[in-house]
């Protein structure tokens, strides 16, 4: 439509001033009608991710609570596997000691019976193990596989000398207006805001950070790859906040 309306221009070159107005006017509706077609499309496909968003974050508490339900079944099931191997020792050790008389298929029924106690023990502690790092890494997955936090570096000695340990000096400067957001002022009406999946504030502590990526820890634990890395400017405290 907007190129036929070029074309009109183009072919009114020498028509009067009056129909050339006409001309712009209709092309600056139908810009303008565009516009706003191209934006509901727009608010409609971020309403489709919002959802998908909620629906993952819901699948991640389910997967999660059925994740702490198996480490416990796992827990469970270790002292049980030891005790089964203490007690196969310890009758290993009295067959030795049994009545003179004692029948010897009767005795190696039971060393088999308590062998196969011992293996079925061991494969279902292997099989809640297996489980259990798949649904961990699952959790993983579905917060995502590329996260990006930021952190506030506290103020250095310098700055603390020129009051910038003041909580109200620094919220003159950096504020962080909701969850996962940190707003940034440089100068009289300079301010801008970004949006992170997590913000560390300048009074978080290295425990806070490991908590956050202690997850990670236990996926390379299990076999996963997986890079953490910190990047910023010179004294920003990216060595700090590695170690």
């Amino acid at each position: 439509a907007i190129r036929k309306l070029k074309a009109r221009v183009r072919d009114a070159e020498q028509a009067n001033e009056k129909e050339k107005e006409q001309l712009m006017t209709a092309m600056e509706k139908e810009v303008e009608s565009l516009i706003a077609e191209e934006r509901g499309k727009f608010e409609k496909e971020k309403e489709k991710l919002e959802k998908a968003a909620s629906k993952a974050k819901k699948a991640s508490k389910s997967t999660t609570k059925h994740l702490a339900a198996l480490a416990k079944k796992v827990a469970v099931l270790k002292p049980q596997l030891d005790a089964a191997r203490a007690d196969a020792k310890t009758q290993l050790r009295q067959l030795a000691t049994l009545v003179v008389g004692a029948s010897h298929q009767a005795l190696i029924a039971k060393a088999h019976a308590v062998d196969a106690e011992v293996g079925e023990l061991r494969r279902k502690y292997a099989r809640e193990v297996s489980e259990r790092r798949r649904l961990h890494n699952l959790v993983q997955e579905l917060r995502g596989n590329i996260r990006v936090f930021c952190r506030v570096r506290p103020p250095t000695a310098q700055e603390r000398e020129r009051g910038a340990d003041d909580a109200s000096n620094m919220a003159e400067c950096v504020a962080f207006p909701n969850d996962g957001e940190i707003r940034v002022e440089n100068g009289p009406r300079k301010e801008k805001t970004w949006a992170f999946d997590r913000v560390f504030p300048y009074h978080s502590t290295q425990a806070d950070v490991y908590a956050e990526v202690s997850d990670l820890v236990t996926s390379v634990l299990d076999g996963y790859n997986v890079c953490i890395f910190a990047y910023g400017q010179t004294g920003s405290g990216k060595t700090h906040t590695m170690t």
